[in-house]
């Protein structure tokens, strides 16, 4: 396995060991699984803030920070994933809207 430039690992076939059998491409499952076939679906859910101001500080509609303003504010707390440098992951936690 080889990470790419942004960390995520993937399957690279030694040409030297290689003895074209196809084996590699009869075990990949990838290519082999009903798992990883696209599923399509006729539904789809859309969300806008009507809050302007919000809506303009937000990304993609706001629907994640409405949902979160209403977890917090009934006393709960959020929790969200984000990256520290460029390419590592790091989860954070939110108990206020600051």
């Amino acid at each position: 396995m080889t990470a790419n430039d942004e960390g995520f690992l993937y399957p690279v076939v030694d040409k030297k060991l290689c003895v074209d059998c196809g084996m590699c491409d009869k075990v990949c499952p990838m290519k082999n699984s009903d798992e990883f076939e696209s599923k399509s679906r006729d539904d789809a859910y859309v969300a806008q803030l009507r809050n302007k101001e919000d809506l303009l500080n937000s990304q993609s509609g706001g629907a994640a920070y409405a949902l979160s303003k209403a977890v917090i504010e009934a006393g709960g707390v959020v929790y969200g994933c984000g990256y520290k440098g460029h390419v590592i992951a790091t989860h954070y936690s939110a108990e206020t809207l600051e």
